[in-house]
């Protein structure tokens, strides 16, 4: 008697996109390793292509979306820069070279109104940067600063400030791209093709039992369970990293330190050891419906 194969079930709902591209492409790759015509799938695969395309520039306009923590160290790179500055002007105050006390003087005075950059709000702070950069650079200030030797920290912190704004209009289009492109509409296609075409090929290695849709079925049920070991560990790691989040060694330390001081002076009232916990608001993540035949065996996904 000869062993039919099926193919293993797979669920998408917890998917990144990311995830999700890598698994239609490859599944796309062995569609035409075997070729749409012997495989029976010639009238599917141009609306798979198109939306695997549509997915694909999702993928790259979401990563400009999401670099929180590239803005971040721009941030913080910029407002060390221009604290650099301030307070080489502030120290040069002190200076016994007469030249180098005046220019800082000067350019104190001129500079006033930016002092307090680092701790104005984002956008604020990225305005009033372009300011502080284009007086240090009007040409009684420019010769003060290489006075002072800070032409070449101004100019770092022109080149951070314009990077800084450079990345945070892109993450603002990429956004708005996003919503235009209907991210949840092109997965539900993607999803229901994908089930079609794995349908259509397994009716054809039922009745016809050709080896192209014997060795595409044996070949997409070991990228499945490749793609499913992947998720488990990326939930895994997850998992472990919120764990981790949950135990601050420095709040530990903290603890011990003020328990100690309780024990020495236990009339004394230590307000250190209280802390107050915020819960991480729970998101929800939308479900897609797919279409499920009875010709696959059920997997529970992770």
């Amino acid at each position: 008697m000869v062993e039919t194969l099926a193919i293993e079930r797979i669920g998408f709902t917890r998917f990144t996109n990311a995830r999700l591209l890598t698994f239609f492409s490859r599944v796309l790759l062995l569609i035409l390793k075997y070729t749409e015509e012997k495989l029976g799938v010639i009238d599917g695969m141009s609306k798979f292509q198109a939306r695997l395309k549509d997915l694909e520039d999702i993928v790259q306009i979401s990563k400009k979306a999401h670099q929180k923590w590239k803005l971040k160290e721009l941030d913080t790179k910029r407002c060390d820069l221009h604290r650099y500055v301030v307070g080489t002007m502030d120290i040069e105050l002190l200076s016994h070279n007469e030249a180098r006390h005046d220019a800082a003087k000067w350019l104190l005075t001129a500079m006033d109104k930016y002092r307090k950059v680092p701790r104005m709000a984002l956008d604020a702070k990225t305005a009033n940067i372009k300011g502080f950069v284009l007086d240090s650079k009007k040409e009684e200030n420019a010769k003060l600063a290489t006075t002072l030797s800070l032409t070449e920290s101004i100019t770092e912190l022109e080149k951070s400030n314009q990077e800084y704004e450079k990345i945070w209009l892109e993450r603002n289009e990429a956004r708005t791209m996003i919503k235009k492109l209907r991210t949840d509409e092109c997965k539900k296609d993607l999803v229901i093709m994908f089930h079609w075409i794995t349908n259509t090929i397994y009716a054809k290695y039922i009745l016809e039992q050709t080896e192209e849709a014997k060795s595409f079925i044996s070949e997409l049920n070991t990228i499945i369970q490749a793609t499913k070991t992947a998720q488990k560990q990326s939930i895994a790691q997850k998992k472990k990293n919120e764990k981790d989040k949950t135990t601050d060694p420095k709040k530990e330390e903290t603890s011990t330190d003020t328990t100690e001081t309780k024990k020495e002076d236990p009339g004394k009232v230590d307000e250190t050891n209280k802390e107050s916990t915020l819960e991480e608001p729970k998101i929800s993540e939308g479900k897609t419906e797919t279409i499920i035949t009875d010709n696959t065996k059920e997997i529970n996904n992770p």
